[in-house]
């Protein structure tokens, strides 16, 4: 049986453009399903988006790492 599952493409790994301006929806279903880190590959670039915030961006995995605590 094939079922139909959501495709997402992780702006860590692929992205090109402005790092600053990240779709918001993109931003929270991408840290929500974050299977990479997860799985323990842990990357030096990683997305987030702040209360508030129009758009999410990309981090350095330190200041990630202190978003996520303060979370």
């Amino acid at each position: 049986t094939v079922t139909r599952r959501p495709l997402f493409m992780n702006p860590e790994i692929i992205y090109a453009g402005d790092r600053n301006r990240i779709n918001a929806t993109l931003s929270k279903l991408v840290i929500e399903f974050d299977k990479l880190e997860r799985k323990k590959a842990l990357l030096s670039w990683k997305l987030w988006i702040k209360n508030g915030e129009e758009f999410g961006r990309l981090y350095s995995r330190k200041s990630y790492l202190e978003f996520k605590k303060l979370k």
